[in-house]
């Protein structure tokens, strides 16, 4: 699931321009399908995924929605360290993927200069 949320939000058309502030309501709505997936019993057993497992298939997907909370120019300047570094290839190409779907001037500002 956390993978199909990754890939709807990362979907290159047709074109979503999520606010910056949109992601604290992503993080809320994620948050409950969590709930939804650990399901406990009266004395708190787990009855349905294991927490660990939950948080394990989630980690990227918060990852995901705390950089969409980022204005582009922010990312646009760590894109450019980690790039000049070569560190962190994963955020590289996270931030590139969505400067690509932002349609502020930041945004636009950095496809220019790396297309």
């Amino acid at each position: 699931m956390c993978t199909a949320l990754e890939a709807v939000l990362l979907d290159p058309l047709p074109v979503r321009d999520f606010a910056v502030d949109e992601a604290r309501l992503f993080i809320h709505d994620l948050s409950l399908l969590k709930e939804f997936f650990i399901a406990v019993n009266e004395r708190g057993e787990p009855q349905g995924v294991l927490p660990y497992e939950v948080d394990e298939c989630a980690g990227s997907l918060y990852v995901l929605l705390r950089m969409m909370a980022t204005p582009s120019d922010e990312i646009a300047r760590q894109y450019a360290e980690h790039k000049r570094f070569g560190d962190d290839q994963d955020f590289v190409h996270l931030a590139a993927k969505l400067l690509a779907k932002r349609t502020d001037e930041a945004a636009r500002h950095w496809r220019a200069s790396n297309s």
